[in-house]
């Protein structure tokens, strides 16, 4: 038995067996981000559509940024050109701001 943990058999079937186990590892991770991704991008379209909808198809950019547990909503950057106008501006806050429910001082609003 000693013999076999000491030969060259032992040694490439610890290595392929290693080697599988970092695969399996990258690719379980590899899913579980690109999970989170669809969600926040599933959400990020349905807020595209309300706000261009509000601004008469002015089409912004959206980005949210969430915790790790998905659910809680750290902050959320809008590009749109229709911001330019402080009524449409404060629209645009207020609908963010309900719709996901988070406080106005975390959206950030920009042209």
């Amino acid at each position: 038995m000693k013999e076999f943990f000491k030969s060259d058999v032992f040694l490439k079937i610890a290595l392929i067996t290693g080697f599988i186990a970092l695969l399996l590892i990258f690719f379980s991770s590899s899913a579980k981000s690109q999970q989170e991704t669809s969600k926040n991008s599933e959400t990020e379209q349905r807020l595209i559509t309300m706000i261009s909808a509000l601004c008469e198809g002015d089409v912004p950019e959206v980005m949210i940024k969430t915790d790790k547990d998905d659910f809680t909503v750290l902050g959320v950057g809008i590009i749109i050109k229709s911001a330019e106008d402080p009524v449409i501006k404060e629209k645009i806050l207020e609908l963010t701001s309900k719709v996901l429910d988070v406080s106005p001082a975390r959206i950030c609003i920009t042209t």
